[in-house]
């Protein structure tokens, strides 16, 4: 991955016009090695009742040595990944600490949400370098939304 590359989201998107994800049992996302080794896992109870799903995404910590993951499971509108692409572009700007964040999912709460698990260890905040996303939903010059 590009050293430029500061965040990589997961989005799951039902292309089937009138399916939803309240009709997904146990939906989850995993990172696992070439080797086929679950480095982590985060799977949700309930996904919302919309076409897509932000997952999880992977980003940057502080001083470039290492990624984080954070479980996200954030339902939104799109049947390709391209129609969720506001709703990721607004995500794109919020820390992962933010717990803003976690209140805006349907999915989790700071009380009760699954803990994605993991053999990587606990994150560490992220650096403050994410570039603001306009008004428009375009990411600044650094920025590349794909």
């Amino acid at each position: 991955v590009a050293a430029e590359v500061r965040q990589i989201f997961f989005v799951i998107n039902i292309y089937t016009p009138g399916r939803t994800f309240a009709e997904v049992a146990n939906p989850y996302c995993r990172l696992v090695s070439a080797e086929g080794e679950e480095f982590c896992r985060y799977q949700l109870r309930e996904a919302g009742r919309e076409q897509a799903l932000i997952m999880a995404r992977l980003f940057r910590e502080p001083g470039d040595s290492r990624w984080g993951f954070q479980a996200l499971g954030i339902p939104c509108k799109g049947k390709t990944y391209k129609d969720s692409m506001p709703a990721v572009v607004q995500y794109a700007v919020t820390k992962p600490t933010d717990r803003t964040l976690m209140r805006q999912s349907t999915t989790m709460s700071e009380m009760d949400a699954p803990p994605a698990t993991s053999r990587l260890g606990p994150a560490t905040p992220p650096i403050d370098e994410v570039e603001a996303v306009g008004k428009d939903n375009t990411c600044g010059a650094d920025c590349c939304v794909q």
